[in-house]
């Protein structure tokens, strides 16, 4: 029997810059990988044009979102 791997709970993004290729048209990002019993592991979020600008947007919701929270201009 081969042991179960630990089922991951979320991701952070490690600190190094995002890249994107224009040969595969797609952004990569480098993140770590949080594990239920406490292990990690690095991965690569890898995102299309698509994906790029709909992270776009949420972030930039987000992001009005938090300066809302603080009191900032809406």
């Amino acid at each position: 029997m081969e042991p179960v791997p630990a089922r991951p709970t979320h991701a952070t993004l490690l600190v190094t810059d995002a890249v994107y290729d224009p040969r595969a048209k797609q952004g990569s990002v480098a993140i770590l990988v949080h594990h239920e019993d406490g292990g990690r592991s690095e991965a690569a979020l890898i995102l299309t044009p698509a994906d790029l600008e709909r992270l776009h947007a949420q972030t930039g919701r987000m992001l009005g979102d938090h300066e809302r929270s603080r009191g900032g201009a809406p």
